[in-house]
């Protein structure tokens, strides 16, 4: 069996076991491992000190924004709260290039970026920045995916 054939063997096998957790649970757990991350953002000295560390020292942060009605780990909310309250931090997400099939991790700029030139598109109706913004982004890196 080819590698791919085994990840996609291996995603369905644990979509499958995700599909035995209530959506209600699913919900309860992403907000509070987003409550806890804030908490480790705002306040170094907590139980999540390497996070806290980690992330005080951090200039750039890289995160995913999960597909439209998945059942990953919403932490969306911790985007949010890094660029309203941690300017001086570059935010990156992954995108697929339509261009050129590769991965790339585009900037975020600001939250009203986020909020007025992202929308829900591709192949997974991930949350990307709009086609027309991409080449003004700056790029953190390039993968060729395929």
């Amino acid at each position: 069996m080819a590698l791919t054939q085994h990840k996609q063997a291996f995603r369905k096998q644990m979509y499958d076991v995700l599909k035995q957790i209530p959506m209600d649970e699913l919900l309860t757990e992403s907000q509070q491992i987003c409550k806890s991350m804030k908490q480790a953002m705002h306040h170094p000295q907590t139980q999540l000190d390497t996070l806290s560390n980690d992330f005080q020292k951090s200039t750039h942060i890289c995160f995913y924004l999960p597909m439209k009605n998945s059942r990953e780990v919403n932490i969306f909310p911790i985007l949010e709260e890094t660029l309203q309250h941690f300017q001086e931090k570059k935010c990156f997400v992954p995108i697929i290039n339509s261009k050129t099939d590769q991965l790339e991790m585009v900037q975020v700029n600001n939250y009203d970026d986020l909020l007025n030139n992202f929308e829900n598109r591709g192949k997974f109706e991930i949350l990307e920045p709009k086609e027309e913004t991409i080449a003004e982004r700056t790029n953190c890196f390039v993968f060729n995916i395929f």
